[in-house]
């Protein structure tokens, strides 16, 4: 059930009605023959490419693609806030690193100065 529900590009509340309903008939079929093997399932009820076939055959086309779009530009949308999230995590890194380096310049000078000014 884990390839047929990989094959579908899109998991919207359509797939998972149908996805229920192929489970139930699975399940049925695996309750009237018990020594069945995954082969046997493959060749009843057919690849998960085929079964994601059959279903987008029933099912509006335009509508599915939309929603794969859609699905698409969220993915997009959330790789760049993650990219610019870490861009700017970068960037404030880099400048405490900088001031950090600063201040242990001015600190060293300043230790320079108290012992000159001791002797």
């Amino acid at each position: 059930m884990q390839q047929v529900k990989a094959a579908f590009p899109v998991l919207g509340k359509p797939e998972k009605q149908y996805l229920q309903k192929l489970q139930a008939c699975v399940q049925s079929f695996v309750e009237e023959r018990p020594d069945l093997t995954l082969n046997d399932l493959i060749e009843e009820f057919g690849p998960a490419k085929d079964v994601f076939a059959l279903y987008a055959s029933g099912c509006d086309t335009a509508s599915l693609v939309r929603r794969m779009q859609i699905a698409h530009w969220r993915y997009v949308s959330f790789i760049l806030l993650i990219m610019f999230f870490l861009l700017v995590l970068m960037i404030f890194f880099i400048l405490m690193y900088r001031d950090f380096n600063l201040f242990r310049e001015e600190s060293i000078a300043y230790m320079n100065e108290i012992i000159a000014t001791r002797n």
